[in-house]
């Protein structure tokens, strides 16, 4: 288990390293707040 594991993080990882980063425009979306409803 500790191997695959380690393979799955590494897949990950690697993945970001190798996207571009994301545009400035998308740093606020999908952000969540608690808000109280009237």
């Amino acid at each position: 288990i500790d191997k695959e594991i380690k393979g799955i993080v590494k897949e990950a990882a690697d993945y970001s390293l190798e996207s571009p980063e994301p545009d400035p425009s998308e740093l606020w979306t999908d952000v969540l707040k608690d808000i109280e409803v009237a």
